[in-house]
């Protein structure tokens, strides 16, 4: 893989055989097996020694496992020229899809939603069904009220309220 190890925290003088394992330990695709690394790296006991360093200098092995880490993550500018290269195929299968993406990566597609609620108007609907709910409740309990007196969510009334 060919992960940089010059400034790697491992042993004091690090060897070019600690420096070999560290490489085989990152190179294997992100297995990170530590035994086979250091078998790679030539160890005699890599069943035994491979797990001790890795105990012993944890910080160096973490920080290969960090930079493959690093190495996989996928850079915009990549993105943007993958995806410039689809737009400009027009034979290629993904063309159009590829076409979609590029305008809502540039702001030309939108999937927002504007609703704009006219408040009166609300409130007016809510005024007629609660008097209808009250109504009907005053019928049910035998009660004469005349629910069109009652105050309830005119403009003015609503207006009270927020000023609360």
């Amino acid at each position: 893989m060919g992960i940089g190890m010059g400034d790697l925290q491992g042993p004091r003088r690090i060897t070019a055989r600690f420096r070999a394992l560290l490489e085989a330990y990152g190179s294997d695709g992100g297995k990170f097996n530590v035994t086979e690394a250091a078998r790679a790296a030539g160890y005699r006991s890599p069943e035994k020694l491979g797990s001790r360093l890795r105990k012993r200098f944890p910080e160096a092995f973490a920080e290969v496992e960090q930079k493959f880490r690093d190495s996989l993550k996928v850079r915009r500018e990549e993105v943007e020229e993958r995806l410039a290269d689809l737009v400009r195929n027009p034979k290629h299968r993904d063309h159009y899809k590829a076409l979609e993406l590029a305008a809502k990566m540039h702001g030309l597609l939108s999937e927002k939603v504007n609703i704009t609620i006219e408040r009166p108007a609300i409130n007016a609907q809510l005024d007629e069904l609660i008097r209808a709910m009250m109504a009907s409740r005053a019928t049910q309990k035998g009660l004469d009220i005349d629910v069109k007196e009652v105050p309830l969510l005119t403009a003015a009334n609503s207006q009270q309220l927020v000023e609360k």
